[in-house]
């Protein structure tokens, strides 16, 4: 018995330094990768052959083929990263391993962007944020947020992306470099969507220095590529073909084929845009063949196979690994008392034989009545939540009650300007946009903002801005638009930083202040009167914050620009420009939020666009004020068709 201890302390001590020497490993392995790929997974390999040979090591396994699917991502050997993921991931959760599993959604969520799955890719992603933030990891929740960042922006949705990139922005001191490396290459994609190419390349210049410092190969293809893309933009082909060059040239010496997809469609466009259409054509030949490597159906069907294959639950799991178990240890004691009399093996076989039945006969029993128990449940939770869903809709209804309250009233609003009209459209049952009109001593002020979100969220927000902008007028006595700009951003910002949490939002709005001169009126309804005689009416005060005023004059459309910076918190915020604009009569005066023109729609489901928009107001101003809503109305919903909604809506129009 002494020397059976003995032999199981040493065993035991063995065992431990064999785990050590594992977690080293894996250590090395995942630091050489930024460096050279390959090799990180040449080394990973090595491992998982080793761990196949010893016992009791299913969380290291797990853990050897997680840093094989990274690779695996990046070489867009999908099919098998996918197989991998689904194989590994029961084990991780069966262990409670918190942190590997955000791992794995995380390179579920890249796999799903890249072939295009946008609503796993968002899904995937905040499975892997939830467990990031549970585990306690603040270097994979800046992880994610980075990656959240990326896919904001790849679809579109530009002021989520502003959104995330401001939360990391504030934990820049907390950052490794690789984590800086992605945080300057989204802000510079920021800032190449909203056309601000200088920001563009000053960040994505910082972050090919740390891909360089780094060896981060991938990285250093993709931020070439970046480069020559806002170089194009800014149509200074030279640079661009310099750095398009560097990024293919990288690609192809690491075997990057989806940096290089992307390197390829660049090239496309520059020769397209300095008119070698021959080295165009031969360029898209090459990156068609790159394509159908990337986005082989039959490869992404095998990833949809493989999830639905290997989708067991942990309690099937269990009981298939004790019925393995079992069966083992029968053909143990088969082996062990092949020597035994026949009559007593069969005796022994029988019992054994009778045991296991009546063992699996207890577990299909208890397992049914679970099943039975867990349907109760679902159906007792179906009731609950349609209830809650009850609940929550009665609940915004009369949000929407509280919000149409606020909003001034269509009398009100024909006192003070008798010639207007107001197209609003909620994209939900509450909006995010809204219109506000105040007289204020000898003036009319009046706007229309576009709080960040919409639904619920929006008319929260809505609700803030409302409040800070019948403050700035009525409390502190403010007329120039430009300082009411200025008051309520400060009482947004104010407001919103009340608590730990960094909440974001804010508002974009075009403000206006209109006072009549002396002996002036609006001009009447379909009144007629000569350029020659038309004469200055009123004095317009104008500021904006990302939204225009369009004043439209002898059928010509007169744009006034806003800053270009919201309402609310901003990095880089300075107060507000005022615009004094004189008015003549029979002027037009529109203001707007953007959901109209980000509408998608018409034949090739794209966007209305501000040109179109522009052309339209043109098209009908001359008509009387109400035909004019009908006529925008009408337009709008025969160019969104069958598409949903993107944003709210909010159109004012005034006749001077």
């Amino acid at each position: 018995m002494k020397q059976l201890f003995f032999s199981f302390i040493l065993l035991l001590n063995i065992s431990v330094v064999l785990s050590q020497d594992i977690d080293e490993q894996l250590k090395i392995a995942n630091q050489i990768y930024y460096v050279n790929p390959d090799s990180s997974f040449q080394l990973y390999k090595e491992l998982e052959n080793e761990l196949s040979n010893t016992e009791n090591n299913q969380i290291e396994l797990a853990q050897t083929r997680l840093g094989q699917v990274k690779y695996l991502v990046l070489k867009t050997r999908f099919d098998e990263a996918s197989k991998i993921l689904s194989e590994i991931i029961p084990i991780l959760k069966k262990y409670e391993k918190i942190d590997d599993l955000a791992n794995c959604y995380s390179l579920k969520s890249i796999m799903a962007h890249k072939i295009k799955e946008k609503e796993n890719t968002f899904k995937y992603a905040h499975a892997a944020y939830s467990l990031y933030v549970k585990s306690g990891n603040l270097d994979g929740e800046l992880r994610v947020l980075t990656n959240l960042a990326m896919d904001y922006m790849n679809y579109q949705m530009y002021d989520s992306a502003h959104i995330v990139l401001n939360k990391l922005f504030a934990y820049e001191t907390k950052m490794s470099n690789p984590k800086k490396y992605y945080m300057f290459q989204n802000f510079g994609m920021y800032y190449y969507e909203i056309k601000d190419y200088k920001n563009a390349v000053y960040n994505f210049e910082k972050a090919l220095q740390i891909a360089e410092t780094e060896k981060m190969t991938d990285s250093k293809a993709t931020v070439l590529m970046l480069i020559s893309k806002t170089y194009l933009a800014k149509k200074d082909y030279t640079k661009a073909f310099s750095f398009i060059e560097k990024s293919i040239l990288i690609s192809k010496e690491n075997k990057l084929i989806y940096e290089l997809n992307e390197a390829y469609d660049q090239l496309i466009l520059l020769y397209s845009q300095t008119g070698d259409y021959k080295k165009a054509y031969e360029t898209k030949v090459i990156n068609d063949s790159l394509k159908n490597e990337i986005y082989d159906i039959e490869k992404i069907n095998r990833i949809n196979q493989f999830e639905s294959q290997l989708k067991l639950t942990e309690k099937e799991k269990v009981i298939a690994e004790q019925e393995l178990t079992i069966k083992q240890k029968q053909l143990e004691q088969s082996e062990a008392k092949s020597k035994i009399t026949s009559l007593l093996f069969v005796l022994i076989v029988c019992v054994l034989l009778i045991f296991f039945i009546t063992f699996i006969f207890i577990r299909a029993r208890k397992l049914n009545q679970e099943i039975n128990a867990q349907k109760a449940q679902v159906e007792l939770q179906k009731n609950i939540v349609e209830e809650k869903n009850l609940e929550i809709t009665s609940s915004i209804e009369y949000a929407k009650k509280i919000q149409t309250a606020i909003l001034p009233t269509q009398s009100f609003i024909d006192k003070l300007l008798p010639e207007n009209f107001i197209f609003y459209l909620p994209k939900d049952i509450v909006a995010g946009d809204f219109y506000w009109i105040q007289p204020f001593q000898e003036s009319i002020l009046f706007a229309v903002a576009d709080c960040t979100g919409h639904g619920v969220p929006g008319a929260m927000v809505s609700v803030v801005c409302h409040n800070a902008l019948n403050r700035a007028v009525g409390e502190f006595q403010l007329s120039e638009p430009a300082k009411i700009l200025d008051a309520v951003s400060e009482m947004v910002t104010e407001t919103f930083s009340k608590n730990e949490s960094e909440v974001q939002d804010g508002m974009d709005i075009a403000l206006c202040s209109l006072k009549f001169v002396a002996n002036s009126n609006p001009s009447p309804a379909n009144s007629q009167q000569s350029t020659e005689s038309r004469q200055l009416v009123a004095i317009l005060e104008y500021a904006g914050a990302n939204n225009s005023l369009y004043i439209i004059r002898n059928k010509e459309l007169i744009e006034t620009k806003p800053d270009k910076q919201p309402i609310g918190k901003f990095i880089n915020k300075k107060h507000f420009t005022n615009h004094t604009i004189e008015l003549l009569n029979d002027d037009y005066i529109y203001l707007f939020s953007d959901g109209y023109a980000d509408q998608f729609g018409g034949e090739k489901g794209k966007k209305f666009m501000y040109k179109s928009f522009k052309d339209m107001l043109i098209k009908f101003h001359h008509l009387p004020l109400d035909e004019q809503k009908t006529a925008i109305k009408n337009i709008f919903f025969e160019w969104k068709g069958e598409n949903d909604q993107v944003d709210d809506i909010c159109v004012l129009g005034l006749k001077i």
